[in-house]
């Protein structure tokens, strides 16, 4: 059982992601490669002690109903990842809250409280995560996956994982090769294949047509997410805060914008990475969310959705398009809550799993 998701992927789709190879190659983008992928998150754990948030969203997930799963690669290497079901989830939602809350109303966890930003008199385990009630509709979407950015590890991917599952689907969280406990080497082409990978994994673990999935790409994982709709034929993708070129990307994402200037000659003159390069062969549905304050993706969001539009004469931009007030990705707040929570976001989020979108 899933071995056929090591089919081959397009050369020709794995080519605008490769490498050219020759002296900057060996020099630079073996390092780049490995900060962007996956060395970024090893200085933050270190930096930042991501190890207790890890640990504690393992467990919330595993509390959760989540299986463990962990594909083996042909190459020795392998992705880590998470799988919770909505049927699941509801056996176990009631006694999961009691015991979050039991933990983060201790005292000695009010790092965790603050880190997940909970309330902590929320009655059910969706207020605890300051989430609204979703309205129940019917979904085309069968299942969702998730393809985090840049050094973002899936254990601190739980407000993701719980919108999912308000609206009873099913939803795969994993981390990259090189990143967590994903083992390999971390770069933009084995990212990209990671995708397909899980894409494949749960149209056969779902034994649906990938017409009845969705990938959520959030920030690098934008095109991840776009790659794998593109090499997926029918998989749908809503795009969350990302780039149409990683070219565009002007300036760094680290803190006080700590390494600018090597980021941005990076991107702009070595480092192969489009969104936009795949939406020619999409298939499904598309949604982009746009952050209003997101200085490091401003104007993004349209330059994609020109771009979706010249292939689809119906498209409208009020309809594939979310702005929400906010900013990028950041501890301890960005738009990611008010998203979620704004009537207008779950209007177009619900018309996308539906199916009503063009």
């Amino acid at each position: 059982m899933f071995q056929n998701i090591f089919r081959p992927i397009s050369p020709e789709r794995l080519a605008t992601v490769a490498h050219q190879g020759g002296w900057n190659y060996s020099l630079f983008h073996h390092t780049f490669d490995r900060f962007l992928f996956g060395g970024g998150y090893r200085l933050s754990r270190y930096m930042m002690d991501l190890d207790r948030p890890a640990q504690f969203g393992r467990l919330f997930l595993e509390g959760m109903g989540g299986q463990t799963i962990d594909i083996k690669l042909p190459d020795g290497g392998s992705i880590d990842g998470v799988f919770i079901h909505p049927r699941t989830f509801k056996q176990k939602m009631t006694y999961q809250h009691s015991i979050m809350s039991g933990i983060l109303s201790n005292p000695l966890n009010h790092d965790l409280k603050l880190r997940f930003d909970v309330n902590l008199r929320g009655k059910n385990i969706f207020e605890l995560f300051r989430l609204p009630p979703a309205q129940p509709i019917s979904t085309q979407i069968q299942g969702l996956f998730v393809c985090l950015g840049a050094n973002v590890i899936y254990e601190n991917a739980l407000l993701q994982a719980l919108f999912c599952l308000q609206y009873d689907l099913p939803v795969i969280l994993f981390n990259y090769r090189g990143v967590g406990l994903s083992k390999g080497v971390p770069t933009a082409e084995t990212a990209c294949t990671d995708g397909v990978y899980v894409a494949r994994y749960l149209q056969e673990r779902l034994r649906v047509p990938f017409e009845q999935l969705g990938v959520i790409g959030s920030s690098m994982g934008g095109a991840v997410a776009a790659f794998a709709a593109a090499e997926c034929p029918g998989l749908n993708l809503f795009l969350d805060r990302t780039f149409a070129r990683i070219t565009n990307v002007s300036k760094s994402p680290l803190p006080g914008g700590l390494g600018n200037g090597f980021v941005k000659w990076m991107c702009h003159y070595h480092y192969p990475f489009s969104t936009i390069a795949h939406l020619k062969d999409l298939k499904g549905r598309l949604l982009i969310l746009e952050g209003e304050l997101d200085n490091l993706m401003k104007g993004e969001a349209e330059k994609i959705y020109q771009v979706f539009a010249s292939t689809r004469p119906n498209a409208k931009a009020n309809k594939h398009l979310i702005r929400a007030p906010g900013g990028h990705f950041g501890y301890p707040h960005d738009l990611e809550r008010e998203w979620m929570c704004s009537a207008e976001g779950q209007a177009l989020f619900s018309k996308f799993l539906s199916g009503e979108l063009g």
